[in-house]
Formats: structure tokens, sequence, C-alpha cells
């Protein structure tokens, strides 16, 4: 049997803490009818916590069952309070570093809007790299930003970049260090700032949120654990907060090897965050099977008597949907902003993704809310609507 180790440190210590056989694997694909959703690709995952770095991932991941082409859609931008929250990192990133007439690069740029605020608030040039980038799509910005289709690598070094930015990529490499390090050598003599977004899994641990499990995250970042992850690689970590409502990690750093620095990081001061750590997953996985079934048999209750949709077709509604087994005639339509999600299916239980105003023809009595921070424009929608819908708001109480 192949010895498993950690993909941060190489450490053979660690625990599983959860388990989720045949998973979809594809949160976030379109399925464009309801028999291709339902036949959608399974594999296994079980989370591990390493005892040495803190490190999270999917110890049963296999990335041969994921590519991310079109039709791969995970853009949130359709919200108005994601679209504050980004405008508001872009405004920081450009006051804070300077970032007018400059170069900037994002890999895995999605929608191209990040790069977009970037580059129009101060008068940069981007280039974003991105795989499921389809022909004929429009980024605007006056010609400052280019989209290419395809995954940032050293062929792509002749690319010049003041900034580097990477959002919700990370979390979908099950080689961070190698990625990191070849990052670094590629840009070495321009040595450019950094910036990395991911979700911060602490957040949803704490929250019970088994919806923030995917398979297409092979790993899962609490503060710890990132902060390690850049040391070790050679970074010099500038500053590392939280974002939105709490739910990501926000890091810039600057290759430290690169300023004739050298990178520290420290077991021993890990060795206590990561203590506490392994309490908390020890928890989320006493709680884990309790939540299901108490939310299982609610939303029996409530499907019963009522009728019932979900506002949000992102990943999170589809491991909800998955992990309870909700098949079509319990909850027959999930509800999204996003244009390019509707008539598509859930991957895997096969509701119908639909625009808000079809609510006001089926008029549902509940709306199950996948992420609080969300709740304040759905009630706004909700009122001009004239709906009356009960919100059951998931996650965001729980701490």
């Amino acid at each position: 049997m192949k010895t498993i180790e950690c993909p941060v440190c190489t450490g053979k210590d660690y625990s599983v803490f959860f388990r989720w056989k045949n998973a979809i694997v594809r949160q976030q694909f379109l399925m464009k009818t309801r028999t291709q959703a339902q036949r959608m690709k399974r594999g296994d995952i079980r989370l591990a916590l390493c005892r040495n770095c803190g490190m999270i991932w999917n110890v049963a991941f296999d990335p041969q069952l994921l590519e991310y082409s079109s039709p791969y859609e995970a853009s949130q931008i359709p919200s108005p309070a994601f679209r504050r929250y980004l405008s508001n990192v872009a405004r920081r990133l450009v006051g804070e570093y300077n970032l007018r007439r400059k170069r900037v690069i994002e890999i895995g740029s999605g929608d191209g809007e990040f790069l977009k605020l970037l580059c129009e608030l101060g008068k940069n040039r981007g280039t974003g790299f991105e795989p499921s980038w389809r022909a004929g799509q429009r980024i605007g910005s006056h010609g400052r930003v280019r989209i290419v289709p395809d995954y940032y690598s050293h062929s792509h070094a002749d690319v010049p970049a003041d900034i580097i930015c990477c959002r919700h990529v990370l979390e979908h490499i099950h080689d961070p260090p190698s990625f990191l390090c070849g990052l670094a050598r590629s840009n070495k003599a321009r040595d450019p700032v950094y910036f990395f977004e991911v979700p911060d899994f602490s957040w949803s641990l704490m929250e019970s949120a088994f919806w923030d499990i995917y398979y297409e995250h092979c790993m899962y970042f609490c503060s710890t654990s990132l902060r390690f992850l850049f040391s070790a690689s050679g970074f010099h970590i500038l500053q590392m907060r939280n974002g939105f409502y709490g739910q990501y990690l926000l890091l810039e750093a600057v290759y430290a090897l690169s300023r004739k620095r050298s990178a520290s990081h420290s077991f021993s001061k890990a060795s206590g965050e990561v203590k506490a750590l392994s309490g908390i997953t020890r928890a989320f996985s006493k709680r884990y099977r309790q939540f299901v079934r108490q939310t299982r048999q609610e939303l029996n209750r409530v499907s019963g008597e009522q009728r019932v949709v979900i506002w949000g077709a992102g990943a999170k509604a589809v491991t909800f949907l998955n992990i309870l087994e909700v098949q079509p005639d319990e909850i027959e339509s999930v509800v999204d902003l996003n244009p390019r999600k509707w008539s598509s299916y859930i991957p895997g239980t096969g509701q119908r993704i639909v625009p808000p105003g079809s609510l006001r023809v089926t008029r549902p009595e509940v709306i199950l809310v996948m992420n609080p921070a969300y709740a304040p424009e759905i009630k706004k929608t909700l009122k001009e609507m004239g709906i009356t819908a009960r919100l059951w708001i998931l996650g965001g109480r729980r701490r």
C-alpha cells in the first residue's frame, strides 16, 4: 500500500475526519439535461488533517477525474454584495501597492471581472489565464485586458507582471508547493507582489457547513496551513487577513529568496495552532452526521407541506443537495442570478436552475439560502417582487 504524505510538508502523521463516498466531482459545470446531470462522474472524498503543518486535503483525490474547460461556470459577480466585496479588494490592492500603469496577471481569471477592475482602477494592463474561457466572450476595459484560454505555466513566463493574482485556484491544485515554486521561478527577475485568495475552511468547520466540501477542492486551507505553505515555499508574507464575511483568506507575499532574505517557517509555532485545529476537526466530525440527519428531517417536514426552492446554484447547493440526496420532486428548482446558469441542471440530483423572475410563477413558501452573506440582497429582491416566502438561511449562526 502506497504511503500517503502531506502534500505540503510531506509528513505522514495525519487523521481522516470526513468521508463521502461517490461524491459528485464537478460542482460548477453546466449540465444541459437532467439525464446528463444525474450521470455526472463521481469520486471519493476523505478529508485528512496533517498533524504537522495543519493542511487539510482529500487523500482520495484523483486529478484525472477533473478538467477545467468549458462549460465551467463559477462566477459570483451577478450578486451586488459580491461585486462590492470584489471592488473593495481591488481598490485596496491598487492603493496598497501603487498599481497604476502597471502590468497585472491573474491566474484562473474566470469571467475576468476582477482583472478588469484592477486595470480600470489603476489604468493598468492585464493578462488573465483561464482554460474555460470561451471564444467570443467580451471583457471590455478598452483593450487593457486580454484573456488567454490556457493554464498559466512556465511557457508564459515572458508575460510581464508587477502583481500576480490568484483567486480560488490554489485549493484546486493537488501539489501546491510545486505550483508556488514554479510560479516564483518563472517570475524571479521581475519580483512581483503575489495576491492569493482561498476559502477559509476553519469558517466552514466551525459553522458545520458540510456543503463547503467539494471534490474539485483537493486542498482545504486554514490560516495555519496557508502561512506554512508560503513560508516553506520561500515566500515572505506581507499580510494575511479574512474577507467576505470571514469566509475567505487573503494573502499578499513576495518571493523572499529573490530578495536574499531567508524564508522562515516555524514548526513550533504551527504546533499549537494545529492542536487547536485538530480539536475543531474532531468536533466537526462528531456534529456532521447529526447535523445532516437533523437537516434532512427538517427538509422532509417542510417540503412535505410547502413548496421549497433553493437560492444559489453554486457548489454549496450541489453538495447540499447531493449529500442529502434531495430529489427534484422534493425541491424542483434552484434560483441563481447568473444568466449563464439558467436552464442548466444541478450535477447529481438534477434540479433545474432558474432565474429569480420564475418565483413570480412558482410562488414558493420557503426559500433555502445557501450563503448568509447574500441574505440581505435576497430579502430586498423578494420584497421588490412581492414574494413573501420564509427564508431558511444556512450557516452564519452556529458559532
